[in-house]
């Protein structure tokens, strides 16, 4: 049984037209080298962490639009994305505000709900077809505990997260429209397809008709160097 849910996320067959995700367990069999090589990038990981993390992570795929987490829902689980695209958004005065956006090879949590274990203010959502791995939160605890190494790595990826928050933050009160696509480009220039307007918009915190003109002047002075 887990063979034929395997190669279905894997997308060699579609999800049944009834079912919006999937959850299995892995073994080392079916285990993606893409995290691996993620973390090790950060720091060698010694092969009794990858025996541990084949023993407990889950793999899911997600159509598109499918809600991962609602507000009101406590984050159980971080996710690895091996393909795919999400995002984390939250209701402002009834508007849609996007809040972050992650793309194949990066990790998936809401910081707020996920470490200390409480309801959401924030939603989490497939963007496009998704397929992750993920622990949950007591997992990923005793993996820190277990594996002193592991626990550098996650300190790593932490700090490239809040590094890249604060930059936005900073973005968002200080530059204007113009400045803020740049910084979207220099850091996410390699999902601008495959995201809608409305949620760059959003994330950029300007209007679509804005981002429209600012993209627009953006490739016409690309073109002109």
């Amino acid at each position: 049984m887990v063979n034929s849910y395997w190669y279905i996320h894997r997308g060699d067959l579609p999800l049944p037209p009834n079912l919006s995700f999937l959850s299995i367990n892995l073994n080392n069999s079916v285990m993606e080298k893409d995290l691996f090589a993620t973390l090790n990038q950060v720091h060698p990981v010694p092969f009794s962490l990858q025996s541990t993390f084949a023993d407990i992570m889950r793999l899911h795929t997600f159509k598109k639009n499918h809600i991962i987490l609602k507000t009101g829902e406590v984050n159980r689980r971080i996710y690895f994305i091996t393909h795919g695209l999400l995002r984390a958004y939250s209701l402002k005065d009834g508007l849609d505000v996007s809040r972050w956006i992650k793309g194949d090879g990066e990790f998936v949590v809401s910081i707020a709900s996920f470490y200390p274990q409480v309801p959401s203010f924030e939603v989490i959502q497939a963007l496009e077809d998704t397929q992750a791995f993920s622990i949950n939160h007591e997992e990923l605890f005793a993996a820190y505990l277990n594996h002193p190494q592991f626990t550098y790595i996650g300190l790593k990826l932490t700090i490239d997260v809040l590094v890249e928050w604060d930059e936005r933050s900073n973005m968002l009160q200080m530059t204007r429209a113009e400045e803020r696509f740049k910084w979207f480009m220099k850091r996410k220039a390699h999902l601008l397809d495959r995201i809608p307007v409305k949620v760059i918009a959003s994330y950029l915190s300007m209007t679509p008709e804005t981002l429209s003109r600012v993209r627009a002047k953006h490739n016409r002075t690309n073109r002109a160097a």
